[in-house]
């Protein structure tokens, strides 16, 4: 039959075809074999899983140092119920423990303090800009109040409703913690910026701030910082200046100025100006044995 010696050349062509695949293959192998050799010596061994995981290039570690340290086992040691908390956005390499608490962030650019509170989980979350901006981002338990702030955060202070009394506090990778929440009146801090931001949380003992100019004023001589010093001092106690502001920021100052008390008092006194929320107050800051005070003036 004619077409059997067709198909019988057909398919002697095909193998002739093959074998000289075959051929070109063999010989790509050796050059193929050394690229990969040198490409699997090149690569890095595989992380050992008790070493510590190097900080992820995410754009939150600016203004939040917590997260540029490299993530520990501890620190992803997350909890399935504080998972939960922060969502399917939870972004695994971003998760810090910091004391009782975790520090968590998300793939789309927000910022958490989750706490576990018993059965319950206390916390809360903002994108980081506006946390960068004052907003609050917060755990409280019956025992803590622990509180995410952007780096920067200084002249921590808390006060307390009851004694009066202000603490110094200090923050430990982005976060403050401070006891006995029921009793807090106010936490503040002054943030990279220079504005104080300041929470509220209750009554607060009033300070007989106002002062009069007679026979009241032993204060020291002017130290040679004193206007730095002063403004520093006088956004501390701004919390007590005026109930109820949560910003402050400070608008000027001005060494031995004019005041409705002798030359002899004012020379010894730094006015400052401030910016409180959307109003303004002068206060003035004098040293006594070397300690500052801020007070006011009374309206003649």
């Amino acid at each position: 039959m004619p077409e059997i010696p067709a198909l019988r050349d057909a398919l002697v062509r095909a193998g002739v075809r093959r074998r000289r695949r075959r051929r070109a293959v063999g010989a790509a192998v050796p050059a193929f074999a050394a690229v990969a050799a040198a490409v699997a010596f090149a690569l890095p061994r595989a992380a050992d899983p008790e070493r510590d995981v190097p900080p992820t290039s995410a754009p939150l570690v600016q203004g939040f140092s917590v997260f540029a340290r490299p993530q520990t086992d501890r620190d992803r040691a997350l909890p399935a119920r504080l998972t939960w908390f922060a969502g399917p956005d939870l972004d695994p390499t971003l998760t810090r423990r910091v004391g009782g608490a975790f520090v968590l962030a998300t793939t789309t650019g927000s910022v958490c303090v989750a706490q576990g509170d018993g059965d319950q989980v206390t916390g809360s979350c903002a994108p980081a800009e506006e946390v960068r901006a004052g907003a609050r981002v917060a755990a409280r338990t019956a025992d803590s109040l622990t509180l995410l702030v952007p780096d920067g955060a200084h002249d921590i202070r808390t006060d307390y409703r009851d004694t009066g009394w202000t603490l110094s506090a200090a923050a430990q990778d982005n976060v403050i913690g401070v006891a006995d929440p029921d009793r807090l009146a106010a936490l503040s801090w002054t943030d990279a910026s220079g504005v104080r931001r300041i929470e509220r949380f209750g009554e607060q003992r009033r300070w007989a701030m106002a002062r009069r100019c007679a026979g009241v004023f032993p204060f020291d001589p002017l130290p040679a910082d004193a206007r730095a010093l002063a403004t520093r001092q006088a956004l501390i106690d701004a919390v007590r200046v005026e109930p109820g502001v949560t910003t402050a920021r400070v608008l000027g100052s001005t060494a031995a100025p004019k005041t409705s008390c002798s030359a002899a008092v004012s020379r010894r006194l730094v006015a400052v100006q401030l910016q409180l929320g959307s109003g303004r107050r002068t206060v003035f800051v004098g040293w006594v044995k070397g300690e500052a005070q801020t007070f006011v003036l009374p309206s003649r």
